[in-house]
């Protein structure tokens, strides 16, 4: 094209499709424990099952600490290789602490043991949900633990590096996070 590299495309499924489930219902209302779902799916599908597994995990968790109720299944997507065989979880995306915009639900979109307020998510809720969606409950909570652990520390080194690049609301930004996401029942 005109000379110009034209870079290979890889296809994305996200999860609502690999489901079969209608965009409509992108949020999950009655329990249906899309949770449970998605894990089964990287089970069945991923190349590497284990390794996914815990990447979604991990974005499960860091959407409660920062606050985004709007973690429907739309944002989760599946990544095809090349040959069209190789299926990964793709890199997480559209992540955004929801819980800052004042008519945002406190709801989030997919349930932590059938709870979707997420004031009232704790870390037992993870405990349990781990324990039903069928990871290992001990490696699943170390990860809980350490990405609480590790939060705020990396959100005050995210927060000066982008004051230094002149990003000058980011102090607000932060604190609505720290008063307004998950991560407040640990501080």
């Amino acid at each position: 094209m005109n000379g110009l590299y034209v870079p290979y495309r890889l296809h994305q499924e996200d999860f609502a499709q690999a489901m079969g489930i209608s965009a409509i219902h992108k949020y999950e209302k009655n329990k249906e424990r899309y949770l449970k779902q998605l894990f089964d799916v990287l089970r069945n599908y991923s190349a590497e099952p284990i390794t996914d597994q815990m990447k979604l995990w991990d974005i499960c968790i860091f959407n409660y600490l920062v606050g985004n109720t709007d973690n429907h299944i739309k944002n989760l997507s599946l990544l095809y290789g090349e040959d069209l065989k190789t299926i990964r979880l793709a890199p997480a995306y559209d992540i955004i602490n929801t819980m800052a915009y004042e008519n945002c639900t406190e709801n989030m979109a997919l349930s932590i043991d059938g709870i979707y307020d997420i004031n009232q998510i704790t870390r037992e809720s993870f405990e349990k949900e781990a324990e039903y969606i069928g990871l290992g409950k001990k490696v699943a909570m170390i990860r809980f633990d350490t990405m609480v652990n590790k939060f705020v520390k990396a959100m005050k080194l995210a927060q000066n590096e982008l004051k230094e690049q002149g990003f000058h609301q980011v102090d607000e930004i932060c604190n609505k996070i720290l008063e307004k996401g998950g991560i407040k029942r640990f501080l």
